[in-house]
């Protein structure tokens, strides 16, 4: 029996893919396995039957091909409709104003070049996207746009305003790693509120957008789960 909790968490999609197979090849070759995921597409490759939990609460139980594509509860329905393959269409943002202008970057990490001429421009209302295996460069090239390494060459060109103190943020893939360890989570957050200039009401009410419970901010981060992190 292999219980695997989260197997795929900080995966790129092909390394994904490939561990998703691997387990269901186990399965398949007389293993027994027990997935805990929140990753949709993962339940999906690895097929069997499926649970739908909240709250340890059980929502709904069977087939996966029946629970992931038609689920019977309000939480089911839209667990799977925030699946970015269900998302619908939308038509790319027009950008204003340009943010941020690259020409002919190149990037290294620890003296080895990882990408080289690369050139973007992003807009006011823009996003783009940068995907790829891991390994490639796409953590370089955002610490580099955020000024957190140097550029061996090329030219990165901000708009006045995004050279303001915080301006340029980075989301870090590790959420753990992201808080000093020790300190409770609200302490963590008034001191954001300080630095940022945010009002005090800023932390609840996003938290309560994201259905996390008040008390939270009374935990230190080893005792909160990385997805609530």
């Amino acid at each position: 029996m292999l219980l695997a909790d989260e197997p795929t968490k900080c995966l790129d999609d092909a390394r994904r893919d490939d561990l998703a197979r691997l387990l269901r090849r186990f399965a398949e070759g007389g293993g027994v396995l027990i997935a805990i995921t929140h990753d949709i597409a993962v339940a999906r490759a690895l097929g069997g039957d499926a649970i739908i939990l909240r709250n340890g609460e059980m929502l709904e139980a069977g087939p996966s091909e029946r629970i992931l594509s038609a689920p019977q509860s309000e939480y089911g329905r839209a667990l799977v409709g925030a699946d970015p393959e269900n998302w619908p269409q939308s038509a790319p943002a027009t950008g204003g104003a340009p943010v941020i202008a690259a020409e002919a970057l190149t990037v290294d990490r620890g003296g080895r070049p990882l990408l080289g001429g690369l050139g973007f421009t992003v807009g006011r209302g823009e996003r783009l996207g940068v995907v790829g295996p891991s390994g490639l460069g796409k953590t370089s090239l955002l610490d580099a746009v955020a000024g957190l390494i140097a550029l061996i060459s090329g030219r990165l060109v901000r708009h006045p305003e995004a050279e303001r103190p915080f301006a340029i943020q980075k989301l870090f893939q590790d959420s753990p790693a992201a808080f000093a360890p020790l300190a409770l989570l609200a302490d963590q957050f008034r001191d954001l509120e300080r630095r940022r200039g945010l009002a005090a009401e800023t932390i609840p009410a996003l938290m309560a957008r994201l259905g996390l419970a008040p008390d939270l901010l009374d935990c230190r981060p080893s005792e909160v789960s990385g997805g609530k992190l």
